[in-house]
């Protein structure tokens, strides 16, 4: 018989393909909500991402199950991260106003790619935790932060070579400048 839940029993194909749906499913959710914020890797890119570490889980595992040590799925593991993370890479740019963006983008996906590996695993239990740890991170974070982010008090310094002196200004203000030649 086979367990469901604890995933003991050998992996089906009709074990894989509903450890598929789930991946579907939970990257999906994680999608909309970045969909929600407009950004460009959004419902798609996070389902793909899921759905795709997932196969590649699950594909190693029933190697594994089938041809034994010929096949580790660690390895396979292995690449679904590094393979992120080159994807990530391409979507962190720094802007005009030398501000970074697509960060959270990056992690975000490399994230979801941990999650179809786990559920790939067969981990639910561990799946359904990271999925909501993942979830409440991308919905309150980001309040979180511009609530400290508003409370912070920002010091603004610039040097300013002049030809005898230079200056050190604070703030941005013409007013408040020290000449420290």
């Amino acid at each position: 018989m086979i367990d469901l839940i604890s995933g003991s029993a050998e992996t089906t194909e009709i074990i894989a393909a509903l450890r598929l749906l789930l991946a579907a499913f939970m990257g999906g959710i994680l999608g909309i909500e970045r969909t929600r914020k407009l950004r460009p890797a959004g419902l798609r890119t996070y389902m793909l991402v899921c759905i795709g570490a997932c196969t590649v889980m699950t594909i190693g595992l029933l190697l594994f199950e089938r041809h034994g040590k010929a096949f580790d799925p660690a390895r396979m593991a292995a690449q679904v991260v590094s393979g992120i993370g080159f994807i990530g890479a391409g979507t962190i740019m720094v802007t005009s106003k030398h501000r970074i963006k697509g960060l959270t983008t990056a992690a975000g996906l490399w994230a979801a790619a941990g999650l179809g590996i786990v559920i790939g695993c067969g981990f639910y239990l561990v799946a359904v935790s990271v999925f909501v740890v993942l979830l409440a991170t991308m919905l309150l974070a980001d309040k979180l932060e511009l609530m400290l982010y508003r409370r912070l008090r920002r010091l603004n310094i610039a040097l300013i070579p002049r030809r005898d002196k230079t200056y050190l200004l604070l703030n941005g203000s013409s007013r408040r400048f020290a000449d420290i030649s």
